[in-house]
């Protein structure tokens, strides 16, 4: 008999509850009667359009409406204009992923001549093997995995076929250090993810850290799949399905779609899936925190079966995901950075050497911190640890620069009674305190030597400082900004005008370590949920982890008195809310809301996704013009200084000038951002193809 969860209270707005509810391929009697109840009530259509389209699921949820036709007259309920818009969006789906197809066609043969292996993965493959209707799944980049010896046979391949590397040809550190590469056809505007293998999130090149990948049994275990005129192979249903898991939390959540794919895949192969060679799988990447989630909230927001023993099998000590923003959230950024400054400046050798090794002590201090806090935190679980539940902020250095923060400042909260049990861990696992037995303040200082020829055997220390704080008031606002891109490229170069230049020799990172009563730690949760807009998702599974493992019934009235004296009844009651739609009512019940003395009864969830509202602002492309900068500002000496500017203006041997070009580029693209017109929500409608 298969586990499943009764379907989500009414909690959320209305046009999430419609949206949740139609965007499946197959809905049931009892799924058409909470449709077509929801379509008699008063619905925000533009809502409901705009949510759609950020989350990719505006062809699917045209598919489940279709369907409440034995249940109501849609014509009756659902405007006209909307009606014809999710229908124009559906048809241009299913052109656009027929053309795609043909593309990848191309692909398959060219790369078969050349004696190179490719495979689909995701959307690819969902698109045709798991939807039945070509236009329900938009594709986006196609998604292609090569063995990565193949990589010139396969990139020269493409480029015969029109396709165009990106940025550029020449991307020698994209090629070292990643494990993918884009390229575009411009005549068709066709995206290809040239892909070597499906994890990127350590950038361990070396195998040196928690979790890498042997994508070699993908290709072992992989299946043929036709698709038109020829044949296309893919993972296995478990490797994919493992795939989805580690995918939707790389994206947070934030693509609805992606829960969609899991719960069609799961509906698709309901009775084949191999439940214990995925366990295995699952176990022997120690990905137990990605898998269980994913499925578990997929199996909310879905009200599925899954097999009985499956999440009890799965079950981690602790949700890992959030501790891998602080730690791991840059290195994407400075990796791609790399072969953006050397395109942008062209800097001398020795420059390029110093970035090239910041970056990857960067990548080496990450993998090394989050082997130390994984350690403190399972230790602490395993010692009889009620809960602990971690948080973070996103790391400032986003660019090879010394003078920014490397690491975001990490959050784990536990609670106050187990507090004694967190000083007994941190003694076991080598934290030295700061002052006595019981210090509120403890440092561990770790070195990690690397195989990376980069490093050249250099050691990367990482200074781990723990401050454990009890104080609800003080610890509030709960997250922190960085200010974005703009603020930091700012901060470097207003520290290299100031002269901070020197590298720092151990990698600081600091820890807070929240001893909250229940109340408090749910409190704390609750802001952190409600100062959210694009992963909310993401961060209920905090909430609903903290109230599975909490030991004791929360005190409403001490939670609301908290919540007066420090203003922030509202976040609260929205968090409420949120949790009160996957949560039994007798843990998290929708009248806490009365006594908060609060409205939040209907709180979005999906209001933003991937893209968000950053995402329709005007942007000038300042990019390379502050990447010369900052090649400049790098350079040691005022006689090389002078050497690289007058080289910029009047070239090289072999090379044009370069600072003309790029003032040449950043006037166009400025006059351009400004002639442009405002972007809206459709604009990112980007799986439509209309005839």
């Amino acid at each position: 008999m298969g586990y499943h969860h009764r379907p989500l209270a009414p909690a959320l707005v209305p046009e999430e509850q419609l949206l949740i509810q139609c965007s499946r391929v197959t809905l049931t009697p009892e799924d058409k009667e909470r449709a077509a109840a929801l379509l008699r009530g008063p619905l925000n259509w533009q809502y409901i359009l705009e949510v759609s389209i950020r989350h990719g699921i505006a062809p699917l949820f045209y598919h489940g409406l279709q369907q409440l036709s034995s249940h109501i007259d849609i014509a009756l309920w659902v405007p006209a204009s909307a009606l014809d818009e999710l229908c124009r969006l559906h048809e241009g789906t299913g052109a656009r992923n027929r053309r795609l197809y043909r593309a990848v066609g191309e692909i398959v043969t060219t790369c078969d001549s050349a004696g190179a292996a490719t495979m689909g993965l995701k959307d690819l493959q969902l698109a045709r093997e798991v939807f039945p209707d070509i236009g329900l799944r938009p594709v986006g980049a196609l998604g292609l995995l090569i063995h990565q010896k193949d990589y010139h046979k396969v990139s020269g391949g493409l480029r015969e076929l029109g396709f165009l590397p990106l940025p550029q040809t020449e991307m020698p550190f994209t090629l070292k250090y990643s494990c993918g590469h884009q390229f575009r056809r411009p005549t068709d505007n066709v995206w290809v993810d040239l892909q070597w293998n499906i994890t990127q999130r350590e950038w361990d090149v070396y195998r040196e850290g928690s979790f890498s990948f042997d994508v070699a049994r993908l290709w072992s275990r992989a299946v043929k799949l036709t698709v038109d005129n020829y044949r296309l192979l893919v993972p296995s249903p478990e490797d994919t399905l493992f795939h989805l898991c580690l995918h939707l939390e790389g994206r947070q959540y934030r693509e609805f779609i992606l829960f969609c794919d899991i719960a069609e895949l799961l509906r698709s192969y309901e009775s084949r899936l191999d439940w214990d060679s995925f366990v295995r799988l699952t176990k022997e990447y120690k990905a137990e925190s990605p898998v269980y989630y994913a499925l578990r909230l997929t199996q909310q927001l879905f009200d599925l079966s899954l097999p009985s023993s499956l999440l009890r099998q799965l079950d981690p000590l602790y949700n890992q995901a959030h501790l891998f923003g602080p730690l791991f959230g840059n290195l994407t950024d400075l990796h791609l950075s790399l072969d953006d400054i050397r395109l942008a400046g062209t800097p001398p050798r020795s420059v390029m050497r110093k970035f090239e090794t910041a970056v990857r002590v960067q990548a080496a201090g990450a993998m090394q911190g989050f082997k130390e806090l994984d350690a403190l935190a399972s230790t602490f679980i395993k010692n009889g640890g009620t809960t602990l539940i971690p948080g973070g902020d996103a790391p400032e250095k986003i660019f090879p620069d010394p003078s920014l923060r490397p690491f975001g400042t990490v959050s784990l909260c536990i609670l106050a009674d187990d507090e004694y049990r967190m000083h007994q861990t941190l003694h076991t696992r080598g934290f030295q305190p700061q002052s006595g037995s019981d210090s509120a303040v403890y440092h561990k200082t770790c070195e990690f030597v690397s195989a990376d020829p980069a490093l050249s055997r250099r050691p990367v220390d990482v200074r781990l400082s723990v401050k454990i704080e009890r104080d609800l008031a003080t610890i509030l606002p709960a997250t922190k900004t960085t200010g974005g891109k703009k603020y930091t490229a700012l901060k470097t170069l207003r520290a290299k005008f100031g002269g901070k230049q020197t590298s720092p020799t151990t990698l600081p990172l600091e820890v807070r370590l929240l001893a909250l009563s229940p109340e408090d730690a749910f409190l704390w949760l609750c802001v952190r949920l409600g100062e959210q807009q694009p992963d909310r998702l993401f961060h209920l599974c905090n909430l609903l982890e903290f109230f599975r493992r909490s030991p004791r019934p929360l005190s409403w009235n001490t939670v609301v008195t908290t919540a007066r004296r420090l203003n922030i009844r509202q976040t609260v009651a929205e968090a409420v809310a949120i949790a009160s739609a996957f949560l039994p009512h007798k843990q998290c019940s929708p009248e806490v809301l009365d006594l908060l003395g609060t409205s939040a009864e209907h709180p979005q969830i999906l209001e933003w996704a991937r893209y968000g509202p950053d995402d329709l602002v005007r942007h000038t492309g300042p990019k390379k013009p502050f990447y010369y900068l900052f090649n400049l500002l790098s350079i040691e000496g005022k006689a090389e200084k002078l050497k690289y500017v007058v080289s910029s203006v009047l070239g090289r041997p072999g090379r044009q000038p370069l600072l003309p070009a790029l003032l040449r580029e950043f006037t166009h693209r400025a006059v351009a951002s400004f002639r442009q017109k405002p972007l809206t929500t459709r604009d990112f409608a980007y799986w439509v193809e209309y005839e």
